[in-house]
């Protein structure tokens, strides 16, 4: 069986790709926060930490969607960047 690691997987989207693949791949979800059973801890941004964990697993496929919600909270606070998105 092929092997899915997906960093970045406690949103809506890391859900999505969970649903969609745990029956037929063997997953390693993680995120920097632990909100399903089917999570485990990490922080992506602590790169050792994470190409040691990524290694140790040996994927197929890696699948990275985390993103950083400090960059977002900036862009709300940016009158130019809530035009821009209002107006999308």
């Amino acid at each position: 069986m092929d092997k899915i690691y997906i960093a970045g997987c406690g949103g809506m989207l890391g859900e999505a790709f969970y649903a969609q693949y745990k029956d037929d791949y063997q997953l390693r979800c993680t995120d920097i926060d632990v909100n399903e059973a089917w999570l485990g801890h990490m922080d992506f941004r602590d790169l050792a930490a994470y190409r040691k964990d990524v290694e140790a697993f040996q994927p197929d496929y890696l699948f990275h969607l985390g993103a950083s919600t400090e960059a977002m909270a900036l862009a709300s606070r940016d009158p130019f960047l809530q035009r821009l998105s209002a107006a999308w």
